[in-house]
């Protein structure tokens, strides 16, 4: 895990029509875990991985944003 005092990190949201995997294609991509079915995701949910080579770290914080625009004035969900 980064040091909370290291200050590189990259943001990323991800948007996209209900139900066009974009929570799969998240969780895939920081958990390595697949799941069949997942919930609809409710306003925005927080992801993260570190990235971690010899001479590089950075904090990845991947926004997985709701496709549906009922729920846009909701904050965050969920911290993972």
């Amino acid at each position: 895990m980064l040091r909370a005092d290291d200050d590189k990190s990259l943001e990323i949201a991800v948007f996209g029509d209900t139900e066009a995997g974009k929570t799969s294609f998240v969780t895939r991509y920081c958990k390595n875990i697949f799941r069949e079915e997942t919930e609809t995701t409710m306003g925005i949910a927080l992801h993260l991985r570190d990235i971690c080579r010899e001479n590089f770290k950075c904090r990845l914080k991947i926004w997985d944003v709701t496709g549906l625009e009922r729920f846009f004035h909701l904050g965050v969900t969920s911290a993972t």
